[in-house]
């Protein structure tokens, strides 16, 4: 019988983890996959000759509808509407390297100087500028969230395989400093990102995509696999029967890269969590006693999978150790093994004991405040893999090929973010602090009484501006919520400038006794309009939105003059949250509209919610600094009934 396990396991390495890791979905891997209809409605695809060798529009891996725009020097894009724009999911965008560095322009370079050379850069710089200004037209116009493709690094030095690499007259060098350049271009965008193909040719291998051994480097194209040369006096048999051509992998990794991309950016499924044993898993055998402890444990691919799971933890994941072993031998065989390196003190929860490993998983669940559904499992026992996902159906639980472990886990478009920053850095460390009340709530405390303990503390102000220092996180937050934004917009920083320039963003800031959460919180408002209503996640649950909105239409009726208040709502079924509470602060449907709802401020619901609320909100008088009591009434009785489409 055992050896009969071995052989379906070592089938199930052969047939299925070999392929997915060696073909076109190798650098999106989809062991993590949440729900497979997680794929775009419809794509958008904008390029030169390269672009249209790609045929997406007429044949893709994940059979999405795709149009193709071709892009010819024009001077601008087609004009399409908002209407039209908003039925793609996302841009893939081509700029042609052969527009921006001419066939010639690098020839000769050996006689020029450096300053000579610095100037063929700049101006192929400057006319990268131009066309990505063109080509991102639609990106400008309505926040189409865009993939923009850099160029192919040559492969090879032509100037001689000793001669340095960073000179300009190196085209090899001249490429990446325009995929530098171009990279600060796109950041300039919102909902704008690079889709790095030149890392995709060289992941898979350069000499088997790209075609810069045949033609002019500035093609910057891949291996035309039907090239053939008939018509010559030696005939010259297909391309693929002088070399390795792999053009079809090429698209389809390509076209996967893609859909990878749209599935960060667009998360339904997120792994926020990482649960880990530690014999097999983070390192080598078992622990019984100090004396079995030795530094050879951690070394190859046990540091490989911390040094990965270090990386998630730096996208803003959640960390914890679930280990059938008594904790103090755990503790000294962890300081022996990664001591300063990476302290125990990074994973939120570490359970040891020899209770049922569901059981101490339902606990780490329960200081985290992380669903199962958001859970990854990760252990090299296949009898305590399959004990947590009989008792937790939802949480997703690895294989045991621990040859796969680190390239999943920083690879699968569902363990990454779509930005880092200053305040997406931080999000791991802010939620590990949130374990404290997590083990309040399940301790008995009532949850009204776990409130009041938060010590809250929330500001709201205007957002002044471009200039405002809140600017770029606020934009980050607008284009980057998606499960607390009523309509689910998303904004290039030009529209955002215009509306912050021309209407009210109202900016929220949040901070506890455990953490401060920085810019949580966003909401524009059109005239009397809620245009938009966002709140981060890491807030969730703290009653925070319902303190906001009490401040806003009290603030509206009172010195903005305006009697009701009404709100879009785009149930998109990802923001079922933004609907009720809504609903609960007495918005109610409007007749005379879709998706929009109203509410007469005079004689509106009760909200309640804890914390000390400082509005600095411009008026024809400021309000007061809202002390630390329930800012509405503690009546018991229900706030009364709205139904929302």
């Amino acid at each position: 019988m055992a050896m009969d396990n071995y052989r379906t396991r070592s089938a199930f390495l052969k047939q299925t983890l070999f392929k997915l890791h060696n073909a076109a979905a190798a650098l999106n891997p989809v062991e993590l996959g949440g729900t497979p209809t997680h794929l775009p409605r419809k794509a958008l695809v904008i390029g030169h000759s390269v672009a249209l060798e790609w045929q997406f529009q007429h044949r893709n891996p994940t059979n999405t509808p795709v149009d193709f725009v071709f892009v010819n020097q024009a001077p601008s894009l087609p004009a399409r509407s908002d209407e039209e724009l908003a039925e793609y999911d996302f841009q893939l965008v081509q700029i042609p390297l052969r527009s921006v560095l001419p066939d010639h322009a690098l020839w000769g370079g050996s006689a020029k100087t450096d300053s000579e050379m610095e100037a063929i850069f700049q101006r192929s710089a400057a006319t990268l500028k131009a066309l990505f200004s063109q080509y991102l037209e639609y990106n400008k116009q309505g926040g189409l969230l865009s993939f923009v493709v850099n160029f192919m690094v040559p492969a090879v030095n032509p100037l001689g395989k000793l001669v340095p690499y960073h000179d300009l007259r190196n085209p090899q060098y001249f490429v990446a400093r325009l995929n530098h350049d171009l990279e600060s271009l796109v950041a300039l965008l919102g909902n704008a990102h690079v889709l790095d193909v030149d890392a995709l040719t060289s992941f898979y291998g350069k000499k088997l995509f790209q075609d810069d051994l045949l033609h002019p480097f500035s093609y910057g194209g891949y291996w035309p696999g039907n090239l053939k040369d008939e018509s010559r006096i030696e005939a010259a048999p297909p391309l693929h029967e002088h070399f390795m051509v792999a053009g079809e992998l090429f698209r389809n990794a390509l076209w996967l890269e893609a859909i990878g991309a749209f599935r960060i950016a667009n998360p339904v499924q997120p792994v926020k969590l990482i649960v880990l044993d530690l014999g097999d898993t983070l390192w080598q055998g078992g622990l019984e006693t100090m004396d079995s402890v030795d530094v050879g444990m951690v070394e190859g691919w046990p540091a490989g999978l911390l040094e990965a799971l270090s990386y998630f933890r730096d996208r803003g994941g959640l960390l914890a150790l679930l280990s059938r072993n008594h904790r103090h031998l755990v503790e000294q065989a962890w300081a022996r093994l990664y001591g300063k390196r990476f302290p125990l003190t990074h994973f939120a929860s570490v359970q040891c004991g020899f209770a049922a490993g569901s059981d101490m998983m339902l606990t780490i669940m329960r200081e985290t405040g992380i669903a199962p559904n958001a859970v990854l499992f990760i252990d090299g026992h296949p009898v305590q893999r399959a004990e947590i996902k009989a008792a937790f159906p939802d949480i997703r639980v690895l294989h045991g090929y621990h040859y796969y472990w680190r390239r999943v886990l920083l690879l699968a478009p569902e363990t990454q973010a779509a930005r880092l920053g200053r305040n997406s850095t931080a999000t791991s460390e802010q939620a590990q602090n949130a374990v404290a009340p997590q083990q309040d709530l399940v301790s008995g405390l009532s949850r009204e009484s776990f409130l009041q303990g938060l010590e809250i503390k929330v500001d709201i102000r205007q957002l002044e501006g471009s200039e405002d220092p809140a600017f770029e996180r606020s934009l980050e937050l607008l284009n980057g919520t998606s499960q607390f934004n009523n309509t689910g917009q998303r904004w290039s920083r030009e529209a955002f400038e215009s509306f912050t320039a021309e209407h009210r963003v109202v900016c929220v800031s949040v901070e506890d006794r455990y953490a401060a959460y920085g810019v949580a919180g966003l909401v524009l408002i059109k005239h009397n309009c809620i245009e938009q209503f966002v709140m981060s996640r890491r807030i969730m649950g703290l009653d925070i939105e319902q303190g906001v909105m009490d401040t806003l239409l009290r603030h509206g009726l009172e010195h903005w003059s305006m009697p009701s208040m009404t709100a879009q709502l785009n149930d998109n079924g990802v923001n079922t949250s933004c609907r009720d509470f809504l609903a609960a602060c007495g918005f109610a449907s409007d007749p005379w509209g879709d998706g929009w709802l109203r509410l007469n401020l005079q004689g509106r619901p009760a909200l309640k919610y804890h914390g000390a609320f400082n509005s600095q909100l411009p008026g024809k008088a400021p309000l007061k600094k809202l002390g630390l009591k329930l800012l509405a009434p503690t009546t018991s009785e229900p706030a009364a009934q709205a139904v929302a489409p």
